[in-house]
């Protein structure tokens, strides 16, 4: 049986609680095959336009202003208390 399942829940759970690195790990961890299976499902018309690297980057950089925003609004609800 391998470990990586058991790792992948150690580094969500560590990065639920907050810790960056971990959070940077679950985003690359994976990179390499999220980059195959958007050229894979790239429409062949975008392939020679777009590259599936871009385009995982993009949804990466997506995630992290996300995860800035919702980091924000925890701690504007922890001050108004």
């Amino acid at each position: 049986m391998s470990d990586e399942p058991l790792k992948t829940e150690q580094l969500l759970a560590q990065a639920a609680a907050g810790d960056g690195a971990a959070w940077g790990s679950l985003l690359t961890a994976e990179q390499e095959r999220l980059i195959r299976m958007v050229a894979f499902r790239m429409d062949p018309r975008l392939r020679g336009r777009i590259d599936a690297a871009d385009v995982v980057q993009e949804a990466r950089l997506a995630t992290v202003w996300a995860r800035c925003a919702l980091e924000i609004i925890y701690l504007a609800k922890q001050f108004a208390k």
